[in-house]
């Protein structure tokens, strides 16, 4: 249906009118005041309210990173992606996005995205800080941040509705994300990841590792250090842990609907059992501790 001001005025003037004979108009009356809400109602829907045009601007930053030892980036409904590269400097895009009833009004809401950053050199904190509106009606905003950087700078990673990945960072890592998966390749370090609805996926991690997840699979290939941690677990989902025959840890893993499986490491078993297990790898030093309430565990020799 296709509706306009003169639509809407027809209906009232069909309420309102004195032309038609006396029952004719009461059973005009009742029909309208039936029909009217889901007239406005397929108004809104396919009328000149609809906000359904999309836009986008991409926006590009470059930084020194000369006394910057971290950088922390928060975005909402967008990717956060890091790439490690040899350059001193620190070069960033923004993929800002909103919708609009048109293409003029989605452009100005793309322009109330506003992108906020502080270089503190006393602290060597890098922030980069997307600001979105307050709720508009029917108005979608997002934002993606993609980052080129020294290897060598901590992150610290917040989005909401989006992934976060990280390709060769040598540093820690803070990652938080909601309906999203988070992955990171070739990295070092502490790596703090945390989404609420999404994988998380580690490809040749050297450092200790806390991965949690409520919704999602994790699937993560580590080695880890003397006396290190790896702390993996999810409420719904399998989980899948490579580390080396080297390894040395005490380890624990259990699920509430699943197997537990050990593939090809060199373990000394305290107790096996379909959902649980618990022993050790070599001197056991280090601690590694899995748990889902639903799925599969294997830990497997991946070197």
């Amino acid at each position: 249906m296709v509706c306009n001001e003169n639509s809407i005025r027809y209906i009232f003037i069909v309420y309102g009118s004195s032309e038609l004979p006396r029952k004719e108009t009461i059973m005009s009356k009742y029909l309208v005041i039936i029909l009217l809400p889901f007239l406005l109602y397929a108004c809104e829907i396919t009328g000149p309210w609809d906000n359904n045009v999309r836009a986008k601007e991409t926006v590009s930053k470059d930084f020194s990173s000369s006394q910057i030892q971290e950088v922390a980036v928060k975005t909402q409904n967008g990717t956060i992606e890091t790439s490690a590269w040899d350059d001193n400097s620190i070069h960033v895009t923004f993929e800002k996005r909103a919708t609009g009833h048109d293409t003029e009004d989605a452009e100005d809401n793309v322009d109330d995205i506003k992108i906020h950053t502080s270089r503190n050199t006393a602290s060597g904190v890098l922030t980069i800080d997307v600001e979105f509106p307050k709720y508009k009606n029917g108005i979608n905003y997002g934002c993606s941040v993609y980052l080129s950087l020294p290897a060598s700078l901590v992150l610290e990673l917040e989005s909401s509705n989006g992934a976060i990945i990280a390709l060769g960072a040598k540093s820690d890592l803070d990652f938080s994300t909601s309906n999203g998966a988070i992955k990171i390749q070739d990295t070092e370090g502490y790596a703090r990841l945390r989404t609420s609805n999404g994988m998380i996926t580690v490809d040749n991690h050297y450092g200790e590792l806390n991965g949690r997840t409520s919704n999602g699979a994790i699937d993560a290939d580590i080695v880890l250090p003397r006396q290190g941690e790896c702390i993996l677990k999810t409420s719904n989902g399998a989980i899948i842990l490579s580390i080396p025959d080297t390894t040395s840890a005490t380890m624990e893993a259990s699920t509430s609907n699943g197997r537990v499986e050990i593939k090809n490491l060199p373990v000394t078993v305290v107790m096996m059992e379909k959902t649980e297990f618990r022993g050790r790898i070599g001197n056991g030093q280090g601690n590694i501790d899995l748990k889902t309430s639903n799925g599969g565990i294997v830990i497997r020799n991946g070197r």
